[in-house]
C-alpha cells in the first residue's frame, strides 16, 4: 500500500485499536517512510502500536531519524524470519526465559576472576566505569581507545572477550569486528557490542558484523557480567587465577541522592566502591569541563557530524554515572545535531550547560561525604 493509504487507514482505526504493530518500509512509492512513521506517532499520543521500520540500507543517518520519529525498531533487509518473529515477540511484550538455573552474582563474578578482556571505547570516563565494574569482579582489562588500536593489539596479544563500543573516531565497533573476523580470521574471541543505541535495528547490525552479543548503555554490571559469563567458553573461565576485589557499598548505606545525580541507581547498577564511584563523577566533570566551548567552536562552522559525536560522548558517560537530568539534555542535542538545526542546537545547549552546573555543584557534595558501609556478602 501506499503511505497516504496507510496514515488514512490508521487515523480511522486509532480509536478501535485495530493494529497491534506497525511495519513500514523506508522506501514507499508515494512518501518516505520514516516521516510517515513520525506522522503516526505524533497523531496517536499513547494509542499507537510499536512501529518496526525496514530498509535496504543500514545508513546511520536513517537510523538516527527513525529513533527520533519515535521507531521502536530498524530493520535491515533481507530479513531472517527468526529476526523478525523475535523483535515482534519483544516489542508485543513476549519474553522467553531461559529453564537453566541462574547462577549468583557472587558466583557469576568468581567464575569470571582472572579471565582477560579488552575493553575498546574511546570515551575515557566510560573506559574508567567499565575497568573499575570490571575490576570488580576480578577482570584483568586492556583499553584500546578506538577500533584501530583495538586490531593492532589482538594481532599480539590473548584476550577471552572483547568489550566493543560502536561509535568510535578513527574506526567504529562495525568496522573493527568485520576487520577482525575477516581479514584477521580471529573468530575464537567472543566480541560483546556496548551502545547507547536502543533500538532492535542497532543490535542486528552488531549480529550481523561479527560481534556475538550486546549490551546497551549506561552500562549494567549483572548484564555485562552475564553476557560475559554466557560468551566465555567453561575451559576460558576456570582456568584463571583468582583476583582479589573490592566489596561494593551495602544497598542499605547508600548515600543519598542528589541533584541531577541518581546517586543510588548508579551505586546499585555498577556495584562498585564508594571511593570508586568518586573518582569517575571528578573524571567526568573534569574531561567534559571544555565541552561547551569546544561544541560551540565545530557547531560555529556547520560541523554537526562532530558536534553529534561530542553530544553522543556527553550523553552515554552522563548516563554511566547515572546523571539522569544532563544525559536527557545531551540525548536532546544529538537529536539536534542529526537535524542540522543551529538555532535549536543552541537553545539545548544552555539547557545542557545548566544540567552540567548541577552535576559539578553535586560532586563538591559528594566529596565531602562520608565513606560508607561494604557489603559483607
Amino acid at each position: 500500500t501506499t503511505g497516504k493509504a496507510a496514515l488514512a487507514s490508521f487515523k480511522n482505526s486509532i480509536q478501535k485499536k485495530v493494529f497491534d504493530l506497525l511495519i513500514i518500509d523506508s522506501g514507499l512509492p508515494d512518501m518516505d517512510g520514516i516521516k510517515l512513521a513520525e506522522m503516526i506517532k505524533k497523531s496517536g499520543d499513547d494509542k499507537v502500536p510499536p512501529v518496526i521500520i525496514t530498509s535496504l540500507s543500514g545508513n546511520e543517518k536513517d537510523i538516527q531519524r527513525a529513533r527520533i520519529a519515535g521507531a521502536e525498531s530498524f530493520l535491515i533487509k533481507p530479513i531472517k524470519q527468526s529476526t523478525l518473529f523475535d523483535t515482534t515477540m519483544e516489542l508485543l511484550g513476549y519474553h522467553f526465559l531461559p529453564t537453566q538455573k541462574i547462577p549468583t552474582e557472587s558466583a557469576v563474578s568468581e567464575e569470571l576472576s582472572g579471565v582477560k578482556v579488552l575493553l575498546v571505547e574511546d570515551n575515557p570516563v566510560n573506559q574508567t566505569v567499565a575497568r573499575t565494574l570490571l575490576n570488580t569482579g576480578g577482570i584483568i582489562t586492556d583499553i584500546a581507545e578506538n577500533g584501530m588500536v583495538a586490531i593492532q593489539k589482538v594481532k599480539t596479544n590473548h584476550y577471552d572477550a572483547i568489550l566493543m563500543d560502536v561509535q568510535m573516531p578513527e574506526m567504529d565497533g562495525i568496522e573493527a569486528t568485520r576487520h577482525i573476523r575477516n581479514k584477521l580470521g580471529i573468530t575464537d574471541i567472543p566480541i560483546i557490542a556496548m551502545t547507547a543505541h536502543a533500538m532492535h535495528g542497532d543490535r542486528e547490525k552488531c549480529l550481523e558484523a561479527g560481534m556475538d552479543d550486546y549490551v546497551p548503555k549506561p552500562i549494567d554490571r549483572k548484564e555485562l557480567f552475564a553476557a560475559l559469563r554466557k560468551n566465555i567458553s567453561g575451559s576460558n573461565k576456570k582456568n584463571h587465577r583468582m583476583v582479589e576485589t573490592e566489596k561494593p557499598v551495602s544497598q542499605e548505606n547508600y548515600p543519598p541522592n542528589l541533584p541531577g545525580l541518581e546517586i543510588q541507581e548508579g551505586l546499585k547498577r555498577l556495584g562498585v566502591t564508594w571511593q570508586g564511584y568518586k573518582e569517575i563523577l571528578e573524571q567526568y566533570c573534569q574531561v567534559f569541563q571544555n565541552f561547551s566551548e569546544e561544541f560551540r567552536q565545530v557547531v560555529d562552522i556547520k560541523d554537526f557530524q562532530t558536534a553529534r559525536l561530542k553530544a553522543h560522548s556527553l550523553k552515554g558517560a552522563a548516563g554511566n554515572i547515572s546523571a539522569t537530568t544532563l544525559s536527557a539534555a545531551a540525548t536532546d542535542l544529538e537529536n539536534a545535531c542529526i537535524e542540522e538545526n543551529r538555532e535549536q542546537i543552541l537553545d539545548i545547549l544552555k539547557k545542557t550547560e545548566t544540567a552540567f552546573s548541577q552535576v559539578g555543584e553535586s560532586l563538591e557534595m559528594v566529596k565531602n561525604y562520608p565513606i560508607p558501609a561494604y557489603s559483607e556478602s
